[in-house]
């Protein structure tokens, strides 16, 4: 791999991925063209290019750590081509993005794949196995990546993907007998919502135990750790202020065959690098509060419900944040869901035809917008 670019710096150990109201209002300035129809998603890139370089410096304390952009969080081409440059790994869920990635110029050696359909036709460097099928068939071949892992599910937390502890020895007597498998990689992802009474890093060593017991009886070494990802721009700083340090000390000495632990924070980066350009088209007056209902909405931003999203509106001054208040901002499809704030205050002067920037916006609400009523049916059979 390439020496990495550092396209920009920070003195800091412990990145803040959201960004400052500042900085994101600086930004949102800077890229507004008002010749631009709307609705308009626009790329930070200056956001995006920080979050980068924050992340890098962060991990630079540790160094078998390996930062991996999830590709899904966000495949515009820019942000994928942005982690190449800085010698970032691309963590991939399918041929398709593995042929993106190849696209911008990453090699095999330099691709993570870690999805619950099984690769066939592309050769990686580490692919997880999401069950005990998955992980006999990359056992069965020797040539389609260097490092056979497997995704494993921690005890009391609730999802459909990983091996569960109780089928882990038939993992281990896959790896046993198969002499296509040399190296071995363990994976977990936990979201924090899926936490309960638990701390992240318990939850790390438990599946650090379990990557324990596969290196000794398989008799072949675990070389990569993969801690996974799943939190917002704000639960980072916990993360790599506290928990990664701990397993920094503690997977080495436990793993003596450990090369590297990967990192995922492809939500916390990309969650801030768009922001949603919106223009009002109606302004309501409803008993002590107001309403407004704007030219986008749900299909533009389907995190919605779970997602908080600044806002900032273009005044006579400048874009001023929203700060929070009585007021509601309507999107413009018909669902009930279709809310884009409930809690706002609303400038005074507000009219219909002045622009608002929803920030926020760069992951999910990026890769999973949709076309709902919007005249674009998806396609049948006929």
């Amino acid at each position: 791999m390439r020496d990495p670019i550092r396209t920009q710096l920070s003195k800091r150990l412990v990145p803040n991925f959201a960004r400052s109201d500042d900085e994101l209002r600086a930004s949102i300035s800077e890229r507004w063209d008002p010749e631009r129809d709307t609705p308009w998603r626009c790329f930070l890139s200056d956001i995006a290019e920080r979050n980068v370089g924050d992340a890098l410096d962060a991990l630079s304390a540790h160094p078998r750590f390996k930062l991996n952009y999830s590709v899904k969080t966000n495949p515009r081409d820019e942000m994928v081509a942005l982690m190449h440059r800085n010698g970032v790994l691309a963590e991939c869920i399918s041929e398709g993005e593995c042929d993106q990635a190849r696209e911008h110029g990453y090699g095999p050696d330099e691709i993570t794949y870690n999805g619950p359909r099984v690769i066939r036709n592309r050769r990686v460097n580490v692919a997880f196995a999401d069950s005990v099928e998955a992980f006999a068939f990359y056992a069965s071949r020797s040539d389609a990546m260097n490092v056979h892992g497997v995704r494993m599910r921690p005890r009391t937390i609730p999802s459909r993907f990983g091996v569960k502890s109780c089928e882990l020895p038939n993992v281990i007597e896959i790896a046993r007998a198969s002499e296509n498998v040399e190296r071995l990689g363990v994976s977990f992802f936990s979201r924090p919502e899926d936490f309960g009474e638990r701390q992240w890093r318990e939850i790390a060593d438990e599946v650090l135990g379990y990557a324990v017991d596969l290196e000794s009886e398989s008799g072949k070494p675990v070389t990569i750790f993969d801690l996974g990802g799943g939190f917002l721009a704000e639960a980072w700083m916990e993360r790599f202020e506290r928990d990664y340090a701990h397993v920094s000390e503690v997977a080495p000495r436990r793993l003596s065959n450990l090369d590297h632990i990967y990192v995922e924070p492809g939500q916390g980066l990309s969650t801030p690098v768009e922001a949603l350009f919106l223009r009002v088209l109606e302004v309501r007056q409803r008993d002590d509060a107001r309403e407004i209902v704007v030219d986008g909405g749900q299909p533009n931003l389907p995190q919605l419900r779970w997602l908080p999203h600044r806002v900032f509106w273009q005044g006579a001054d400048g874009w001023i944040k929203l700060e929070d208040g009585r007021d509601r901002i309507f999107g413009c499809i018909c669902t009930e869901e279709d809310v884009i704030r409930h809690d706002v205050q609303l400038p005074a002067h507000i009219a219909a035809g002045d622009v608002l920037a929803v920030a926020d916006a760069g992951s999910y609400d990026s890769s999973m917008a949709f076309g709902f009523g919007q005249g674009q049916p998806v396609p049948r059979d006929s």
